[in-house]
């Protein structure tokens, strides 16, 4: 049987005395009776990187944008709101009463609901949704409670009043979803820089 052939080194040539490189790690095969030593081959490696989630710099909501387009929507609404009022029920006094008080308590609401969103949609999209409800649970809370004290300690009457916060309260909630959805749309959308790239490491 003949004798194996010796082993090419890597690097043929090199200067007598020249410290050689780490040798790259071998596969032995096996053919007919020759056995043939190769570089084992090296796996991909991926690097992910940080997900649009865990990023740390993400936009700030608009809040005073937000806030204008809230109270641009509720000064519209309080022109069908006093005409609805006057047509089923007639103005007076109690009627003023009845769309000042559900007006500013609309408003009020939707603005102070955008707080939690403002304050926690740098943070990321799960934030920014949790502070969305939270603003929700506020301005349902507030718009309630202002209902229910106008007509049990105001005695203003109980039908106006819940006609009224419901032409105040249902624009500018579809405002204020709008806004929100606009937002998380924009963040929601990965760049080219946040997606995972795919890199082949070698070994020299």
């Amino acid at each position: 049987m003949m004798d194996s052939p010796p082993l090419l080194q890597d690097h043929a040539g090199a200067a007598p005395g020249a410290q050689a490189p780490p040798a790259r790690p071998r596969a032995a095969r096996r053919c007919g009776s020759t056995t043939l030593v190769m570089p084992a081959e090296t796996s991909p490696v991926w690097k992910p990187t940080m997900s649009p989630l865990q990023q740390p710099s993400q936009p700030a909501f608009p809040i005073v944008k937000a806030s204008f387009l809230l109270t641009a929507t509720a000064l519209l609404a309080a022109g069908p709101d006093a005409l609805g009022l006057d047509a089923f029920f007639g103005w007076d006094g109690t009627m003023r009463d009845t769309l000042l008080l559900t007006g500013l308590v609309a408003w009020l609401s939707a603005l102070v609901g955008l707080v939690p969103v403002a304050l926690l949609g740098p943070r990321g999209v799960l934030p920014t949704v949790t502070g969305y409800f939270l603003g929700m649970g506020i301005r349902m809370g507030a718009c309630l409670g202002a209902g229910l004290l106008g007509v049990y300690i105001g005695g203003l009457p109980a039908k106006p009043v819940g006609i009224a916060l419901t032409v105040f309260y249902l624009p500018l909630l579809l405002v204020e979803v709008g806004m929100v959805g606009r937002y998380l749309s924009h963040k929601d959308a990965p760049s080219a820089s946040s997606m995972p790239t795919r890199a082949k490491e070698t070994h020299a």
